[in-house]
């Protein structure tokens, strides 16, 4: 086995032990004012079918990525927190 084989496992291995330790326990607290905000506009985006940019929200990553999962029935604080989180 090459050295470099044993460190690029390593790396994975960090970074799966990472990805787990930010996920844990996602949506175990409320959202913050900001999340809720986001949160919000990204279901009323999926009700009406209407997106609207609002430059001092940001751009609409979250908004359409939110919507999308919203869709796929993942409604929790853990789901909105998703993509943020990776």
């Amino acid at each position: 086995m090459r050295r470099l084989d044993r460190v690029e496992r390593g790396v994975v291995a960090l970074a799966a032990l990472a990805l787990l330790a930010r996920l844990v326990g996602l949506g175990t607290r409320p959202f913050h004012w900001d999340e809720a905000r986001v949160g919000y506009w990204a279901l009323r985006s999926l009700e009406t079918g209407v997106y609207e940019y609002r430059p001092v929200a940001g751009g609409p990553f979250l908004y359409v990525v939110g919507r999308r999962l919203f869709a796929l029935g993942l409604t929790s604080d853990a789901a909105a927190r998703f993509p943020v989180a990776l």
